[in-house]
């Protein structure tokens, strides 16, 4: 074969496999599709990111990671220690994790870390069903840079799970709220809505949105098939969700500390002239946190809503997107579901579609007159989320370092030294940190003051300190901390004791004081 032919034969085997066109450039559809690729390719980079920190676990990861330790498969349906809440689903998959892998951060991180790349295909799919393909494939970015899906998907914490369940709910519901039938995609919809409830709590409130909007879109075609299927279908979740509620929810709306801990984020009711700022107020909260919007962004948000509602089947699209957001200002209201940051990072996809395809619009129509000005629009709204996942990369939202300090302090331990572990008030201190990293990093126990929790009680930390003997030298261990109570404890151990030894990383640190 000659060389000509060798090299036409290369060229047309190019041709196939990348079609090119006769200019040869990408055809829109191939450069449309290698974007969508690539910005999957992204999201899942910055995941792999978070993933691969090897951060030590903070004060809530520490409390929920200790419950997983300490207690059976069977013993996490029952109501947790520390006062914490996770849906039991979420909880088994966290103590396989650890079965398989054994002990440590990345086996309890391992399954929000699934979850988020769930959650992000699933998104995928959602927005590419929902919306027109340019506000697709910006949502889609948006949700690939959004700064807290990121950062909680390397988290031995549920909230993955929430924007997971959200995620793969529109997905699975995208095709029924376009018009498209078919008993399998029923099907889909009431096994993954059945399911959902078992790894995420405020998925209840995602499937009772779309239950509202396909039964919306019955009624409005006056199509009572659709409308007997709606029904099984929310029959089906209904009965799994009450099941779910008796062995795990029902036990977290008794705890009197959750609910004195989030009083503020309840909806005020009846509510009052002076209060109905308290909902603009929480709105713009989420925007920002966990949103990862500027406020500018409520703008986009607001011509999403009208854009969506023109679209076909708009009014239903609209019900799904923005009835959970509807249902759990409802529920806070009634004192059942605080509105309030991190627990609301369900409504996260709902918020990114609204504001994609308000962004979208306003590109088009810039677009008309400037080209360049449309690109740089959406550059500058990309830009946000992504200047913050970066940030939040390099310095995580909840970074608190207990792990090199207790391996720094083994090493500078001396015979004689005791350790006070500050244990905070409840929900600040080292305490349970310390408890899940000390069989590591091995202090002889007798040598070791575990503080007690003394919420509104800052006096007792002083009694507990001035208790201590005073030969040897002390060690005072704090993370998490509230300033006002460490800040004091500090003074105390100064006013009594030489400053002797420092120990500092981020979040956490060991102080070492001699005998005057």
């Amino acid at each position: 074969m000659t060389g000509s032919a060798v090299s036409n034969r290369l060229e047309s085997l190019h041709a196939a496999v990348f079609r090119l066109s006769p200019d040869g450039l990408f055809s829109k559809a191939q450069a449309a599709l290698a974007v969508t690729l690539f910005t999957l390719f992204v999201g899942t980079g910055l995941r792999c990111v978070a993933f691969a920190t090897d951060r030590s676990l903070w004060i809530d990861e520490a409390m929920l990671a200790l419950n997983i330790q300490h207690r059976s498969a069977s013993e996490l349906f029952a109501p947790l220690d520390h006062n914490q809440g996770a849906p039991v689903g979420f909880l088994l998959a966290c103590k396989a994790s650890v079965a398989l892998f054994g002990l440590n951060e990345y086996a309890l991180r391992l399954p929000a870390f699934i979850a988020s790349l769930v959650a992000l295909f699933a998104f995928a799919s959602a927005a590419f069903q929902l919306l027109p393909r340019m506000a697709a494939r910006l949502a889609l970015a948006l949700f690939a840079l959004a700064p807290y899906l990121v950062a909680y998907s390397a988290e031995c914490k549920q909230y993955a799970f929430d924007a997971a369940a959200s995620s793969l709910m529109l997905a699975l519901a995208a095709g029924l709220l376009n018009g498209r039938t078919g008993n399998w995609r029923w099907l889909l919809l009431a096994i993954g809505g059945a399911g959902a409830v078992w790894f995420s709590h405020p998925s209840l409130f995602v499937v009772a949105a779309l239950g509202c909007a396909l039964v919306h879109q019955a009624v409005v075609r006056k199509d009572r098939q659709q409308l007997f299927a709606a029904a099984l279908t929310g029959f089906a979740w209904l009965g799994s969700f009450a099941v779910v509620y008796l062995v795990n929810i029902r036990n977290l709306g008794e705890n009197r500390y959750l609910q004195d801990y989030w009083a503020g984020y309840f909806l005020p009711w009846p509510t009052k002239p002076s209060e109905a700022f308290w909902i603009v107020e929480k709105l713009g909260q989420f925007l920002a946190y966990p949103g990862g919007f500027a406020m500018v962004a409520a703008v986009p948000v607001i011509l999403g809503i009208a854009a969506i509602r023109r679209i076909e089947n708009g009014m239903a699209v609209l019900i799904a997107i923005l009835g959970p957001c509807v249902l759990v200002l409802a529920a806070s209201a009634f004192r059942k579901y605080p509105f309030c940051g991190r627990l609301l990072i369900f409504l996260v996809p709902g918020l990114i579609l609204l504001a994609a395809c308000g962004a979208a619009e306003i590109a088009e129509v810039v677009g008309r007159t400037s080209r360049f000005g449309m690109a740089l629009g959406l550059a500058f709204l990309l830009l946000s989320p992504a200047l913050e996942s970066r940030e939040l990369l390099r310095r995580p939202k909840h970074a608190e370092e207990l792990k090199p300090v207790l391996r720094k302090l083994q090493s500078h331990w001396k015979a004689g030294d005791r350790l006070y572990v500050y244990n905070g008030s409840g929900d600040a201190g080292a305490g349970p940190a310390f408890e899940f990293y000390a069989p590591q990093f091995p202090i002889p126990k007798e040598r070791i003051v575990l503080g007690g929790v003394h919420r509104g009680h800052p006096e007792e930390y002083l009694r507990e300190v001035n208790a201590l003997p005073k030969d040897g030298r002390v060690w005072l261990l704090v993370s998490h901390e509230h300033a006002d109570e460490v800040v004091r404890l500090r003074s105390y151990f100064e006013s009594t004791r030489k400053p002797a030894d420092c120990i500092a990383c981020t979040g956490s640190a060991a102080y070492a004081y001699d005998e005057r």
